[in-house]
């Protein structure tokens, strides 16, 4: 296992040095669900449906890879609506542009693309249409459940199910099982939605508002595909136990221990005479600063045979970097042929 300090950013770079010796690698993070196709699909359909119809979310619509229209037609909309800057109001009437450019000769060929254009515009705007009438003046419980019934009449999660299949024939098994762990927790969310309160009646754009807020603080968490994989993850989340080799990376002070910080003028020992005498602080700084230590016993805790500690010397913009106490507390205790200075890896 390799375990980096909380808000770190190893965890990529050391996955791809994994991954160039061919060394299965599972990075141990949650990972937001609005990368799901179908959930991008959805929002960018209800947005326009509920709030207001934006060429911006049209076209997250239908490069999710789970409209219906052919990916040669999106293409061809995306360039016509990118030509002439369509948007808003301009989606509800029919377009009249030349589909190569302004000062052309409308031929018949030109004409039959604009008319295949206009076609993909008003079934569009029809569907987004029909949903908004279809919703409006519901109670939050009749309008989640025609969102499901929509995901099911557009065989939303077929197409999921295929889009994860060929992932995994890519060999790309985590992303597979991250999309439809995605699904499930977005079909929690509306769960929660329709649980909160399901019989009260709410505005269109309220509901979507509530509807992306739970969407976008969501994530799915991934079991691993492999037993035999390296684990990677930050030490605040990370769940491993008698692994033979473990390094943790990145023991800079205030990464590893993570300084926790609140407003105020005294440091966490301050904090702790001032309450060996009697005097309460108004709050919780001592209880995080103790629970960090305990996260950072547990981590070095997890190795049966090999534990390999780093700390850099210099940050990627340049700037100093200081060593945590627990690696100066390894100097005073460990011998000097316990410690090795990297100036440069080679990436062979």
């Amino acid at each position: 296992a390799v375990i980096e300090g909380t808000g770190a950013s190893y965890a990529p770079s050391i996955a791809s040095a994994f991954r160039r010796f061919d060394l299965p690698v599972y990075l141990d993070q949650d990972r937001s669900i609005t990368s799901c196709p179908v959930i991008i699909f959805l929002l960018g359909f209800i947005e326009c449906a509920f709030v207001k119809v934006s060429t911006a979310a049209i076209l997250r619509m239908l490069k999710s890879g789970m409209s219906a229209f052919p990916q040669d037609a999106i293409n061809q909309l995306d360039n016509y609506l990118l030509m002439y800057d369509i948007d808003g109001k301009e989606w509800q009437e029919p377009w009249q542009y030349h589909p190569k450019g302004l000062g052309r000769e409308m031929s018949p060929e030109a004409q039959k693309q604009l008319d295949q254009l206009n076609a993909m515009r008003a079934k569009i705007i029809d569907e987004i249409a029909r949903f908004r009438k279809e919703n409006d003046g519901n109670t939050i419980g009749q309008i989640t459940k025609k969102i499901y019934e929509l995901s099911s009449k557009l065989k939303l999660q077929d197409k999921l199910k295929a889009f994860s299949d060929d992932l995994i024939k890519e060999g790309r098994l985590d992303q597979s099982k991250t999309v439809l762990s995605s699904w499930n927790e977005w079909i929690e969310c509306l769960s929660d939605l329709f649980d909160a309160a399901g019989e009260r009646t709410i505005r269109l754009e309220r509901y979507f508002d509530f509807l992306y807020e739970l969407t976008i603080s969501s994530h799915a968490g991934v079991a691993p595909v492999l037993i035999d994989a390296v684990t990677i993850g930050s030490i605040d989340r990370i769940r491993v136990s008698n692994k033979k080799a473990v390094i943790i990376v990145g023991v800079n002070d205030g990464v590893i221990p993570f300084s926790a910080s609140l407003s105020g003028l005294f440091s966490v020992e301050d904090r702790r005479e001032i309450a060996a005498a009697g005097t309460e602080l108004p709050n919780n700084l001592l209880f995080l600063a103790d629970k960090e230590r305990y996260v950072v016993y547990k981590a070095f805790s997890y190795a049966t045979d090999h534990l390999f500690v780093t700390y850099s010397s210099m940050g990627t913009d340049g700037s100093l970097l200081h060593p945590s106490e627990i690696i100066l507390a390894f100097q005073r205790l460990l011998s000097e042929d316990c410690f090795t200075t990297f100036t440069a890896l080679s990436p062979n």
